[in-house]
């Protein structure tokens, strides 16, 4: 049977093929299935095929499977196809033959057999021993494992050949020679490079030798012998640089390396060659030597004098350039010169003069302008051309020579200086006979300030001389190369068009003989700009009339245009300051009787329309003040008798008002035209005259402020050593002035330690020039011993002639309130961040537009929002209704105030909140608003307070009716505002309320009860505390008692409560009667209950004595509490509540003494059910103090303590006093500890306190309970 094979077979078809062929080693039952398979297999297009054949029972007795596949195999070949076939298959391999070189089927089965050996066939042969028994797996194994592998060497080389391409690529790339050769010097590998120099492509050039394309057999057998000496070595061979000429005759200088390099499974070795290129570098060496040969031809044989200096040891450039000219001096020789530089000194040879030193030949009468030009060698940064020198010759005569120099500098060291020289002997004398005519040249070109430029517009380029270059500050290869870099570099923006329309305007005139002329602004190196003047004509014209070359020079108008300017700001300025500074100028012949005046002198005078004109001189002498008009006459006359006939007085001259003013007056002489004139000017003097007049009076006030200001000065010299201390000086620390020694070190002893490093580089930077005074703040011990800042200011008040400081003055201010000043707000600083973070109100930090920059946290916590949710919101979205911004508009109408404002906000939950806004704005220096602080007090509880108190206001006045007394409100001057009473209490009233409302205490009471009501008034508002007194009055009805309460209101008002005590004094007079008969039969008593009675009165003297002041302290804690509730802090609170807890519980303490004082002559002992937890609790409050205090710990039971029967006033005591006692009585440096145990009896409880204190001696123990 047949099974194709494709050729072009994937990898899924072949798996089916391997699925097909094991079935085939399965039972008869499975392999009737085959017929699906070999139905999926003949689907296949492009088939060869494969066969199964039985084999003769004699072939297999014979040779093994592969030899009888083998030859069978071979048979089956066409004759013309049995060349090919292999002699003999080696072991491991097998036969593969094509369908077509199978001629006529024989029969008969074979062995299996697999992979390919002489055929790029896929077909297979595929045979078993026989057709009648199954197929086994080990029989199939060979060809399975044959297929397998050549799916794996297709994939191998299908990976080699894109590697083999990638190689190849990157080799071809390379830019030298890359080759591979065998032993026998066969190319097995070359690059691009080595294909284009041998002129064949690089298939050609593989298998080939050198000698199939090098004519030159010398040189091929040079290359196989170096090739095989690597190859037998194994060493990489660096090879001298060498040479090729390729085929078309070109010369390739080369570099070349060999490595031996050993392919898998070959013997022999290879080697790899690659050669670099260098032919371009040798042709730069070439240059190179033959550019240095011209060079020192051209040395050996100038007519310029050639040489070259060396410093040895070498000198450093960072010394200054003086030390660097004594050096130079000191170690410069010639090292190197050519003969022309020999001829120079009138030497036979350039050998005689190698070594010789430079100061040798620059002594003599040239020698100081010698070292100047040296010095400006260095100066100039070690290059220097064109500078002369004047030197001494070996045979004595003098010769001048100019040199252009240039240093030459290694790591910051000067080794030498190469130089050309020129004898310019011959032109110094001729100059020295034109000296007169050069120096008068010389000041002609130096005023003119005259540069030269050309521009050449076809090579489009720009030519200058250095003087250009020098004129605005640059070197000159710094310039601009063409016309169109100029105008876009120099000329300033503002000329530039015009100086480009002005050009073209004269090339369209188009005549030769005009000289173009423009003032322009070029940029100097610095940045700015200088004028010059541009003057030129064009020398070369192309056929269309248009210039192509144009020559010409710049003029330095700088200093004239400068001037023009200054000219005209001036003149600008003088009429400005004439206009407004009461400036008048005036004009004069001598001998003419008129002056010319500007119009700011009638302006002066008071004229409305002040205009310039001419003025009598006898009219202006008539104007001066009658004690200024004859010296000044006088004056005037005298001075114009001198040559120079200038004068300048102070006088007072008549206003139009009649009001004399001061003026300056002053005139000066002048030429105009050959004629003598005056000019001058009269200034407004007025304000500085008395001004003037005012100053020693001002001098004599700073003198007594100086005093007042308790300044302290001082004076140091620094020569001597000497200083001056002020009274003052010495008092603000303490000390009288003859108690402080007139020195330096007097100071430095009395400054803080600490101050001291701080002051003196201050002092030092001063006297150094740094700073034009020194100022510093530091503490000075004063005569207490206590550090005192103070505030020290000096400078150099005098120098001597070599300008040495010789005094230093200054003054001392005490600071030390605002140094405290200063820690004060430092600490103010923090609270009041503190304020900010744990502020009560919500506070909003927001731009001027609303936007919420940030927020406290208490702001959160009113609107249920996390920390950083609300910043970059709006404000005004905060509300449940528009308007919240409105309170920004009010807030900058009310000027410096903060605008109040309810509003329901929405909270984060939904719900609706009321808060009290507020605000205020801040501004910047320009008055405009920059942030906005809103501040947001929750009072949801206060507006429904309010609401529940407006819905209640009529039964509070009810309540405020009822109450049994008159009230008047009473302001401090002692008038009576309003009052408030009953109907039936206002008949007791004096007199009716609108006879007495309004007026004063005296105008209404009796005189005695107006004098103590009005005591008591003052003493309320000054204590804030309630004034209670009685008086008497006789009413119609007789006479009456009262009781009067003072109580302050506010810093200005107070309430009078008064109440009738008239039926309580009778009751006291009555009880006093009573308690007086009590008295007489206790006495009789007393021998019997001594001790009761007097632990009672006791009791009751306490209770009476104690009850009143612990009312009042509790009283007055809790209207503190409710009247400054919102300016109280924390600390405040807390101590308010501790006394209002005391004072609660020392009332306590009294009615517990009064019901033991009951107790003790009761039978009834008042037991009652005691919560000892309770208990407890109330007594740790109440020693919460001394707990504190002492670091004490209460251990009580984990479990909760029992309720017992008993009295809780005795109970209370016994426990308050164990534990208190148990903490005070402790071991010195032991924390005390107190520990409360109990135990539950069959009838009782058992209590047990301990603490690890000092103990009770066993003679006191029994005595501790003898109270309870």
């Amino acid at each position: 049977m047949n099974i194709d094979i494709p050729e072009n077979a994937t990898s899924d078809q072949l798996r089916v093929l391997l699925e097909v062929m094991l079935l085939l080693s399965q039972p008869g039952s499975v392999r009737e299935k085959l017929q699906l398979s070999f139905e999926k297999i003949g689907m296949l297009p492009c088939c060869y095929g494969l066969y199964l054949f039985s084999c003769p029972p004699q072939a297999a007795a014979g040779a093994g499977p592969t030899v009888l596949i083998h030859q069978w195999g071979k048979a089956l070949l066409k004759p013309e196809l049995q060349e090919t076939f292999l002699a003999e298959p080696e072991p491991g391999h097998f036969i593969a033959l094509t369908a077509e070189a199978v001629g006529e089927a024989p029969q008969g089965t074979f062995y299996a057999s697999s992979v390919p050996v002489a055929s790029e066939a896929r077909t297979l042969l595929l045979a078993d021993w026989s057709s009648e028994r199954d197929f086994s797996v080990s029989l199939l194994s060979p060809f399975v494992q044959a297929l397998g592998g050549m799916l794996s060497q297709e994939k191998a080389a299908e990976e080699l050949a894109v590697q083999r391409d990638y190689l190849q690529a990157v080799i071809d790339h390379l830019p030298g020679l890359v080759f591979c050769k065998d032993y026998e010097g066969r190319f097995t590998l070359v690059n691009k490079r080595v294909a284009e120099i041998y002129g064949a492509p690089p298939g050609e050039l593989l298998g080939k030798t050198d000698l199939d394309f090098n004519p030159f057999p010398a040189e091929v057998d040079r290359y196989l012998a170096e090739d095989q000496k690597v190859i037998r070595e194994k060493e990489t061979v660096w090879l001298p640089e060498d040479y090729i000429i390729t085929p078309s005759g070109q010369r390739i200088d080369l570099q070349t390396v060999k490595v031996p390099i050993q392919r898998p499974g070959q013997q022999q070795a290879d080697v790899l060659g690659i050669a670099i290129d260098v032919s371009y570098w040798r042709g730069i060496e070439a240059r190179e030597q033959r550019q240095r040969l011209q060079y020192e031809n051209f040395i050996h044989h100038a007519s310029e004098g050639i040489y070259y200096v060396a410093c040895e040891p070498p000198i450093p450039c960072d010394l200054p350039p003086e030390e660097q000219t004594l050096l130079y001096y000191e170690r410069a020789r010639f090292e190197h010169c050519n003969e022309s530089m020999a001829r120079m000194y009138h030497l036979d040879s350039a050998e005689s003069l190698i070594g010789m030193r430079i100061m040798d030949l620059h002594k003599g009468s040239g020698f100081d302008h010698n070292w100047e030009v040296t010095l400006r060698f260095f100066e100039s940064g070690m290059r220097i051309w064109g500078f002369e020198t004047c030197e001494q010759l070996p045979d004595g005569t003098t010769a001048w020579f100019a040199n252009h120099t240039v240093g030459i500098v290694e790591g910051g060291l000067l080794v030498g200086i190469w130089g050309g020289q020129l004898d310019i002997t011959a032109q110094k004398k001729i100059e020295l006979s034109l000296l007169h005519k050069q120096a008068e040249l010389e000041l002609v070109l130096e005023g003119a300030r005259v540069a030269t430029w050309e521009w050449d517009i076809p090579e489009e380029a720009a030519r200058f001389n250095d003087y250009f270059a020098i004129m605005l500050g640059y070197q000159l290869e710094e310039l601009p190369v063409s016309p169109q870099g100029f105008n876009r570099e120099l000329v300033h923006p503002h000329d530039l068009s015009g100086f480009i329309r002005a050009a073209q305007e004269y090339i369209n005139y188009g005549k030769e003989d005009e000289v173009f002329e423009y003032e322009i602004r070029l940029k100097k190196k610095d940045g700015g700009y200088k004028w010059l003047l541009a003057r030129g004509r064009p020398v070369g014209w192309e056929g269309k009339g248009r210039p192509t070359r144009g020559r010409g020079i710049f003029i330095d108008i700088d200093e004239r245009k400068q001037t023009e300017l200054r000219l005209k700001r001036q003149q600008e300025m003088l009429t400005l300051v004439s206009e407004s500074t009461e400036v008048a100028f005036w004009e004069w012949t001598p001998g003419e009787p008129l002056a010319h005046l500007s119009a700011t002198f009638f302006k002066v005078l008071g004229h409305e329309k002040p205009q310039s004109g001419w003025l009598d001189l006898s009219a202006f002498i008539a104007m001066l003040h009658p004690d200024d008009r004859n010296a000044f006459e006088a004056y005037v006359l005298e001075r114009l008798k001198t040559p120079e006939k200038g004068f300048e007085a102070e006088v007072r001259i008549q206003q139009l008002s009649g009001r004399f003013l001061w003026v300056y007056c002053r005139g000066e002489l002048y030429h105009l035209e050959g004629q003598e004139r005056i000019a001058g000017l009269i200034i407004n003097i007025d304000e500085r005259k008395r001004a003037e007049l005012n100053l020693v009076r001002s001098q004599e006030r700073t003198n007594l402020i100086l005093d007042a200001a308790e300044l302290g000065l001082w004076e140091w010299n620094p020569t001597t050593g000497h200083c001056f201390f002020s009274a003052h000086w010495a008092g603000m620390l303490g000390y009288e002035q003859h108690e402080l020694a007139p020195r330096l070190e007097t100071f430095w002893e009395l400054v803080h330690p600490d101050d001291r490093l701080g002051f003196a580089p201050q002092l030092n930077d001063h006297l150094e020039g740094k700073i034009p005074y020194f100022e510093v703040e530091l503490r000075m011990r004063n005569r207490s011993g206590d550090w005192v800042w103070v505030y020290d200011q000096g400078r150099i008040v005098r120098y001597n002639r070599e300008g040495e400081p010789t005094l230093l003055a200054g003054v001392h201010i005490n600071i030390n309130e605002r140094k405290q000043a200063e820690r004060d707000l430092a600490e103010r600083e923090a609270f009041f961040r503190s304020l900010y973070e744990d502020s009560p109100l919500g506070i909003f930090i927001c731009d001027a537009d609303g936007l919420i920059l940030q927020a406290n946290n208490r702001a959160y916590q009113v609107l249920g929002y996390p920390r950083d949710k609300l910043a970059g919101t709006l404000l005004e979205s905060l509300g449940t209704e528009p308007g919240i911004m409105d309170g920004v508009k009010q807030a900058q109408e009310q000027t410096h105030q903060v605008y109040k404002v309810e509003r329901p906000l929405q909270h984060k939950s939904g719900r609706v909140i009321w808060a009290n806004l507020m605000f205020s704005l801040l501004l910047d220096s320009d008055g405009d608003m920059r942030y906005i602080i809103c501040s947001v007090e929750d009072i949801t509880a206060r507006v429904k307070a309010e609401e529940e108190l407006r819905s209640s206001r009529q039964l509070k006045r009810a309540i405020i009716e009822a109450l049994p007394d008159l009230k008047f409100r009473i302001d401090r001057s002692g008038h009576f505002v309003s009052y408030f009473t009953t109907v039936s209490e206002s008949l007791s009233l004096l007199m009716q309320p609108d006879d007495f409302l309004g007026k004063k205490l005296e105008e209404v009471l009796p005189p005695y009860l107006a004098s103590g009501l009005r005591q008591n008034l003052e003493r309320a508002l000054s204590s804030h505390k309630v004034q209670a007194f009685e008086y008497p009055l006789l009413m119609s009805d007789g006479l009456k008692h009262y009781e009067a309460r003072v109580n302050a209101i506010n810093e200005e008002e107070v309430i009078v409560v008064i109440r009738d005590i008239t039926d309580l004094k009778n009751m006291e007079r009555d009880l006093k009667q009573k308690l007086e008969e009590l008295a007489a039969n206790n006495d009789m008593l007393t021998k019997y209950v001594e001790s009761n009675a007097q632990l009672e009165n006791f009791a009751h003297t306490v209770s009476h004595d104690l009850r009143e002041p612990v009312r009042t302290m509790n009283s007055f804690a809790r209207l503190l509490q409710a009247r400054y509730r919102e300016k109280l802090d924390d600390d405040a609170h807390a101590y308010l509540d501790f006394i209002s807890e005391s004072a609660s519980h020392m009332n306590k303490q009294i009615e517990d003494l009064l019901e033991f004082a009951r107790l003790t002559n009761s039978e009834s002992p008042g037991y009652e059910e005691v919560d000892l937890n309770r208990l407890i609790e109330v007594i740790r409050r109440a020693l919460r103090g001394l707990i504190a205090d002492k670091g004490a710990v209460i251990d009580l039971p984990e479990t909760s303590l029992p309720v017992v029967l008993g009295n809780p006033t005795k109970l209370g005591q016994l426990f308050q006093n164990l534990i208190s006692n148990g903490i005070k009585f402790h071991k010195p440096g032991v924390p005390p500890v107190v520990s409360l145990r109990y135990e539950e009896l069959p009838d009782r409880w058992r209590f047990e306190v301990s603490d690890n204190g000092i103990g009770i001696p066993q003679e006191q123990q029994g005595q501790v309970f003898l109270l309870f």
